[in-house]
């Protein structure tokens, strides 16, 4: 003998089906939006349920920045058939290079000897020895100090290998401002998931910076300013400096409610 349903069980299960259909369409919402971020390029790498009470959101944050100092690393080399001779040479050239830059009013002090050497190195197929000498300093980043070490080198005949490492003195707070950029970025990529949904941003449940970059921590040396104008040079002083693209990343949950 069938039963029929009474209307307590009619009615549940009309509400039940209305409950459905909200779902349903919040969700076909909530991937439509999904869609929409990431054809936009908007920095939202995964979700969560909405109805679960949570989104899972990447935010990013990036910038191009200009570095302001720069490490100068200078080797005075020679060869000669004997280390007396080959070390003579090298102190010579480190000494007329010192010599120039006091002669310019710089601190020669803030230099920094990196490492002597005398050796008779196989590649060269011979009885010479070649001896070195390596100084190194920090500096503000300018064109016109690259111009004048390469000037003084010219015009004293030194043989000498210059290498440059620009960084950035502020790098620090500059990866600490993106964090709090990209933690704004996630939030904000979060709060329009959650009102496609229905729903608004609680809280913040779990959030992981654990992966930035770290920052080497800088020599605590003072650096060399000024005195290396050089008059030669009339439009290499313009030459901007190397820029650092510099990005942070943070993986947030939030509370949707």
């Amino acid at each position: 003998m069938s039963r029929v349903p009474d209307a307590a069980a009619h009615r549940k299960n009309e509400r039940n089906a209305v409950w459905l259909r909200h779902r349903r369409q919040a969700k076909r919402q909530l991937y439509a939006v999904i869609g929409f971020i990431n054809e936009r390029g908007i920095k939202v790498e995964a979700i969560g349920n909405a109805e679960s009470g949570k989104v899972y959101v990447k935010g990013k944050a990036a910038g191009k920045y200009t570095c302001d100092m720069v490490t100068i690393k200078i080797t005075f080399c020679a060869f000669d058939v004997s280390a007396s001779k080959a070390s003579e040479a090298v102190m010579t050239q480190c000494e007329k290079f010192l010599q120039r830059l006091e002669e310019a009013g710089i601190d020669i002090s803030r230099l920094r000897l990196h490492d002597d050497s005398v050796d008779q190195p196989s590649y060269l197929n011979d009885d010479r020895v070649k001896a070195a000498r390596t100084l190194i300093f920090d500096s503000s980043a300018s064109a016109e100090i690259n111009n004048f070490l390469l000037s003084v080198i010219r015009e004293e005949h030194i043989d000498a290998d210059v290498s440059t490492d620009y960084y950035l003195s502020n790098e620090k707070e500059i990866r600490k401002q993106l964090r709090a950029r990209a933690l704004e970025d996630s939030r904000e990529n979060a709060e329009l998931l959650a009102d496609t949904a229905g729903k608004t941003i609680a809280g913040i449940y779990t959030i992981d910076m654990n992966h930035h970059q770290a920052v080497t921590p800088l020599a605590k040396n003072a650096a060399i300013e000024g005195g290396f104008e050089c008059l030669s040079c009339s439009f290499s002083p313009k030459l901007s400096m190397p820029t650092k693209d510099i990005e942070e990343e943070v993986d947030a949950v939030w509370l949707i409610g």
